[in-house]
C-alpha cells in the first residue's frame, strides 16, 4: 500500500510530463481516426472516375483499310464477356429480292414470262438459284444491325422510318426475321419478302462463279425514304438498302458453312472500367493484339489512365503510410515511456526498498501508461465530435484499438527495460 501511495504521488508530481503524453495520444487518436477517411475519399473518387469516364474500343482490319471480318467465336467472346456497357455491330451482304430476280430472269429469258408466279418463285429459289448473277455495278445490300445507330446511314434515316404497328427500333435488337426496306421497293408494311443473300468476299467484291446463296424470308416492319430505283429498268445502277436484325441475318446464314458468315464491324464502350486490365487480357487471349486472326482490337483508355493513375498512386501512398503511422505510434509509445521512466529509476529503487517486487513495479508502470492512453484516446474521441469536417463514418473501433495496442506495446517494452534497476548502485550514486 505504501508503494502504491508513493507511486500515485509520483504520478501527480510528474503531471506535466504525463499531460504531454496524454496530449500526444489524443492528437494521434484524432489523426488515426481521420486517416481512414482520407483513404475512403480517394477510393470513392476513383470509383466515381471509373463510372464517369467512358472507355471506347473497336475491332479493325489488321492488314488493310477495309471493314474487318470478325469471326463469330471472337465476336461472341467479346459481346458475352460481361465487360461491355453497350456495343454496336453490323454485317452486310449483297441481296436480291426474289421478285426482282424473277424480273431479271424474264429479261434474260423471255420464255420465263409464261410461267406462273409460283412456278417462277420455285425456279428462282431452286434450280436457278446458283445460276443467278448480279455484278458490282449496283449497290444492292442488306445490313444486319444490332441497333438503329449501328450503321451511320440508317441512323440518319431513323426519323423518316415508317413502322408497322407494334414494331419500333427495338426490333433490331432481337432475332425475329424482320426487315426495313425502301418505300419504292414495291413491298408494303406487313408483307413477307423473300431475299436471296449472296456472299461478299473479304476484299469487299463479288467473285465470279461463287455459288454461295441463301434464301430467307423477312417480314417488312418498316420502310425508309431512301430511293432505291430497284423497281425500274435494270438492277444495275440501283441503290437498294435493306436492314434486318444482325441476329436474324446470322440465323439465316450461319447454317450454311460455305457462306462463312462474319461480323463486319464492332465498336463498344466498357461498362466496368475498373476491370479494364481483365478485358485487355481477354483481347490478348483472343489474339487480337497480333495479326493472326486478321483482326486487331483498339481500346482508347488514354483519358481514363490519365485520370485514375494519380488517384491510384495517392491511394497506394496513403495505404503504405497507414502501416508506417502505426509503426510510428509504437515508436512514440516506446520513447515517451522510456524517457519518462528513465528519470524515475531512483523512485523505482525506493519502491523496491519498500518491498515491491520487480514484477509489481513493472505492472504499475504499465498500468500508468494504460491510464494515460485511455485518457488520451477519450480526449481524442471528444475532439473528433466537435470537428465539423469529417466523414459520417469517422468512428472506427478498429482504429482506436490499434492505436491503444500499438502505443501500449511500445510502452510495455520501455517499462520492462526501465524497471530493471540495481537498487544498491542507485542508492550509492545518490549518497
Amino acid at each position: 500500500m505504501k508503494g502504491l501511495n508513493l507511486y500515485l504521488s509520483m504520478m501527480r508530481r510528474r503531471w506535466l510530463g504525463n499531460s504531454l503524453i496524454v496530449l500526444l495520444i489524443a492528437v494521434t487518436s484524432v489523426f488515426m481516426l481521420l486517416y481512414p477517411g482520407l483513404i475512403a475519399d480517394s477510393e470513392e473518387e476513383l470509383e466515381a472516375a471509373y463510372k464517369s469516364i467512358e472507355v471506347s474500343g473497336w475491332l479493325v482490319n489488321a492488314s488493310g483499310y477495309d471493314d474487318p471480318q470478325i469471326p463469330l467465336d471472337i465476336y461472341d467472346a467479346i459481346v458475352d464477356s460481361g465487360f461491355l456497357k453497350e456495343y454496336y455491330a453490323y454485317s452486310y451482304c449483297p441481296v436480291m429480292p426474289v421478285d426482282v430476280a424473277i424480273r431479271e430472269q424474264c429479261n434474260a429469258d423471255p420464255t420465263f414470262v409464261d410461267y406462273s408466279y409460283e412456278k417462277q418463285c420455285e425456279q428462282i429459289t431452286g434450280p436457278l438459284l446458283k445460276k443467278l448473277e448480279w455484278g458490282s455495278y449496283s449497290t444492292i445490300n442488306m445490313y444486319g444491325v444490332n441497333d438503329l445507330y449501328a450503321d451511320s446511314l440508317l441512323s440518319r434515316l431513323s426519323e423518316s422510318i415508317t413502322w408497322l404497328d407494334g414494331y419500333d427500333a427495338d426490333a433490331l435488337r432481337g432475332e425475329e426475321m424482320v426487315c426495313i426496306v425502301p418505300e419504292d421497293s414495291g413491298a408494303a408494311l406487313g408483307d413477307e419478302v423473300q431475299m436471296i443473300l449472296r456472299r461478299l468476299w473479304p476484299e469487299g467484291t463479288y467473285k465470279s462463279g461463287d455459288k454461295a446463296r441463301v434464301v430467307a424470308a423477312f417480314k417488312v416492319i418498316g420502310t425508309h425514304t431512301l430511293t432505291s430505283g430497284i423497281q425500274y429498268g435494270s438492277i444495275y445502277g440501283s441503290n437498294y438498302y435493306a436492314y434486318c436484325p444482325l441476329a436474324a441475318m446470322r440465323r439465316a446464314l450461319e447454317g450454311d458453312k460455305t457462306f462463312n458468315f462474319t461480323v463486319r464491324n464492332l465498336s463498344f464502350t466498357i461498362g466496368q472500367c475498373d476491370r479494364i486490365d481483365e478485358f485487355k487480357q481477354l483481347l490478348v487471349d483472343l489474339q487480337l493484339n497480333v495479326n493472326t486472326t486478321g483482326v486487331r482490337a483498339a481500346v482508347d483508355d488514354r483519358i481514363m489512365i490519365g485520370t485514375v493513375s494519380p488517384i491510384q498512386k495517392n491511394i497506394a501512398l496513403l495505404k503504405g503510410l497507414h502501416v508506417f503511422l502505426y509503426a510510428l505510434v509504437v515508436l512514440m509509445g516506446f520513447l515517451l515511456c522510456f524517457l519518462t521512466a528513465r528519470g524515475r529509476k531512483q523512485e523505482y529503487a525506493v519502491m523496491r526498498l519498500l518491498g515491491e517486487s520487480r514484477a509489481a513495479v513493472t505492472m504499475k508502470a504499465i498500468v500508468e501508461q494504460i491510464i494515460l492512453c485511455a485518457i488520451g484516446i477519450e480526449i481524442g474521441i471528444v475532439a473528433m465530435l466537435i470537428i465539423p469536417y469529417k466523414r459520417a463514418d469517422w468512428f472506427s473501433a478498429d482504429a482506436v484499438i490499434l492505436v491503444a495496442a500499438c502505443y501500449l506495446v511500445g510502452a510495455a517494452s520501455a517499462a520492462l527495460m526501465s524497471v530493471r534497476v540495481d537498487v544498491m548502485s542507485i542508492l550509492r550514486d545518490k549518497e
